[in-house]
């Protein structure tokens, strides 16, 4: 299933949220990003492990075309062509926007400022309505289960076992993609 986003918001792609959280500045999350195993799942799919797990799970597809294994390893199978902006790029993995929504209508930095001063001066009323507005979410433990990290998936009425599952400590796996925005 693809993550509940605003309706009218379209994936950017990780090189579009570069722009502004590269920078030290700003906490470097992009850096962070492209050194972890989500920056990395579309091209893990092209090794010969993963040709044989896909076979072995009775997908005739080549992993990096087969949305059994697309799901987890990319970002927004499932939505439409239209959802995607042209620069976003499917190769580039396991994005930000799968955790934090199609960045589209929050990209603009007056909007992440907003967010930002709401969320810091514990305005959660005015935050939570500016951030389903634009589509923007913290990714947390069921943003992780209810996407990839799961025993089983179902995909278009097929149920898969996840070749690779291992228990999930989301309070343990947090730390190795942590990026916090400095106050």
């Amino acid at each position: 299933s693809v993550p509940a986003f605003a309706e009218d918001s379209n994936f950017i792609g990780a090189k579009g949220c570069k722009k502004c959280h590269n920078k030290k500045k700003s906490g470097e999350q992009f850096k962070i990003w492209q050194k972890s195993k989500h920056a990395k799942a579309f091209k893990l799919l092209a090794s010969k492990e993963a040709a044989a797990k896909a076979k072995e799970m009775g997908i005739t597809t080549h992993p990096q075309k087969a949305k059994e294994c697309l799901i987890c390893h990319t970002t927004g199978v499932g939505s439409s062509k239209e959802s995607f902006e042209k620069k976003f790029s499917a190769k580039d993995g396991v994005q930000c926007e799968n955790c934090h929504g199609a960045g589209s209508l929050y990209k603009k930095k007056k909007t992440m400022k907003k967010l930002r001063k709401l969320r810091l001066a514990g305005n959660d009323k005015a935050y939570n309505k500016l951030a389903k507005k634009v589509g923007f979410t913290y990714g947390n433990k069921n943003t992780c289960t209810d996407q990839c990290h799961q025993k089983q998936r179902t995909v278009d009425g097929v149920t898969y076992t996840n070749p690779s599952y291992q228990p999930f400590d989301f309070d343990e796996r947090i730390k190795e993609i942590a990026h916090p925005v400095p106050k």
